[in-house]
């Protein structure tokens, strides 16, 4: 019977492993901590341009970057009606994004009227989705906000309007195909 031998071809040392401390309840210096942050920095760019290049000549970029303008126009116009209303009202920008945010645009889009109806169960999905990308690739550069870290899927405020976009799916079709069948017979 063969045995096993396991031998360390690196000679015993009494320094800790590279990237380990010694000490766990010593901070690290204010350089080292820059060189971390830099590295951490250098990692983000990294991985946000092959997501970048993956979405490139994609339509999914196209459509994803248009619901995110749409959120940032909407959000910023609705913060803006809100100081409008009281002046005494500090106005909260639209990024990082947060659960809290998207559920409000989430029920703007599920009213807002488009030419033929209101906004349909798709168009809500990609709307979480485009959102829930950009969160997801920026969540580091909000590291300290716990708000900015939470998936939008995972809550149960955008399950519930994504389930009520589902759930008044048919009274849209109706209503589209009425709408539809009523230009029809005008325009004769």
């Amino acid at each position: 019977m063969d045995e096993v031998v396991q031998t360390n071809s690196s000679p015993p040392s009494s320094s800790p492993p590279l990237g380990h401390s010694t000490s766990t309840s010593q901070a690290p210096t204010s350089s080292l901590q820059a060189s971390y942050n830099d590295l951490e920095s250098r990692s983000q760019a990294v991985r946000q341009d092959v997501v970048a290049k993956s979405q490139d000549n994609t339509q999914t970029g196209a459509i994803y970057l248009r619901h995110y303008k749409a959120y940032i126009d909407w959000f910023t116009k609705s913060e803006a009606r809100r100081v409008e209303d009281d002046v005494s009202y500090t106005p909260i920008p639209p990024l990082p994004i947060t659960v809290a945010k998207v559920t409000l645009f989430l029920d703007y889009e599920m009213t807002r009227p488009k030419s033929t109806s209101t906004c349909g169960h798709q168009h809500a999905k990609q709307v979480v989705s485009a959102l829930e990308h950009h969160r997801f690739n920026n969540q580091h550069l909000y590291a300290n906000n716990p708000s900015a870290q939470v998936n939008l899927r995972t809550d149960g405020r955008i399950k519930t309007l994504e389930s009520a976009f589902q759930e008044s799916e048919p009274e849209r079709i109706q209503k589209s195909h009425a709408v539809k069948a009523s230009g029809t017979r005008a325009g004769l």
